[in-house]
């Protein structure tokens, strides 16, 4: 992707290698094979350990690894204006290894929620301290919760989180049927975007990308929208950075109707 710096730390034949894919183009298989990930975008570097020998839906799944639409996602936050992120609460859905909010972090948000289910957590709290986040490091900055939406007990923990008013909600990569054809409930991930998304009266703005693996998903995911009284707005390609217009990826910015 133009316009951003990915250095990938991983194994080929048995040997350490390290490509820098500013100048080799970035590829599935690297991005996914590789133990370390470190983006730079908008002036930071966010650094990740990733588990890719744990992709498989019984061990952590696809929250393991850095898919392409966080990648993508990032680079149009760095379209934003700066000030928008300083001092705001921000909340980040499917995190996996929480690039995004890590950055927002990095860019001056008050708070950042990052989230994601149960398995994945251990990953996620191991980022934060990589990227010197961590409670003993910037008290209060980045909170790491549980939340897997359809699962008993979400929409009382979206509830706690939107206590607090929030101003961006970033989900990138959440919409999918992975290998085994089971795929997260598109209703209730919606149903996570709108409750967060009434949290405050100023508007908030809820961010959404992912791959056109399946039409039905997309159009359960507009479906559900519409239900929920939300705005989609599908972010033109021509209007994103040149390393952004990629022809399989789609990106929404939902709000309040």
């Amino acid at each position: 992707m133009q316009g951003i710096d990915v250095r990938l730390s991983l194994y080929e034949d048995g040997q350490a290698v390290i490509r820098d894919c500013a100048e080799e183009a970035l590829d599935r298989w690297g991005l996914h094979a590789s133990h370390q990930v470190d983006v730079t975008m908008g002036g930071e570097t966010v650094s990740l350990h990733q588990a890719p020998q744990s992709l498989k839906p019984s061990a952590i799944g696809v929250g393991a690894v850095v898919w392409e639409g966080e990648l993508l996602m990032g680079q149009y936050l760095c379209t934003v204006p700066r000030h928008r992120f300083v001092g705001c609460r921000v909340v980040e859905l499917g995190a996996g290894p929480g690039l995004l909010g890590l950055l927002l972090a990095k860019w001056g948000a008050r708070q950042v929620v990052i989230t994601d289910k149960d398995s994945v957590l251990p990953l996620i709290r191991k980022n934060v301290e990589l990227n010197g986040l961590g409670d003993t490091q910037r008290r209060g900055q980045v909170e790491v919760a549980e939340l897997e939406w359809g699962k008993q007990g979400y929409v009382e923990a979206l509830t706690s989180i939107s206590q607090d008013p929030v101003d961006w909600v970033l989900a990138a990569d959440c919409l999918y049927i992975d290998n085994e054809g089971q795929s997260p409930s598109i209703p209730h991930f919606v149903k996570a975007c709108s409750i967060l998304c009434g949290s405050s009266k100023r508007e908030t703005k809820c961010l959404v990308s992912f791959e056109l693996r399946s039409e039905e998903v997309k159009n359960q995911f507009l479906q559900a929208v519409a239900e929920h009284s939300l705005k989609a707005k599908l972010i033109p390609k021509g209007s994103l950075p040149r390393g952004c217009q990629i022809d399989y990826i789609e990106l929404y910015e939902l709000t309040k109707g």
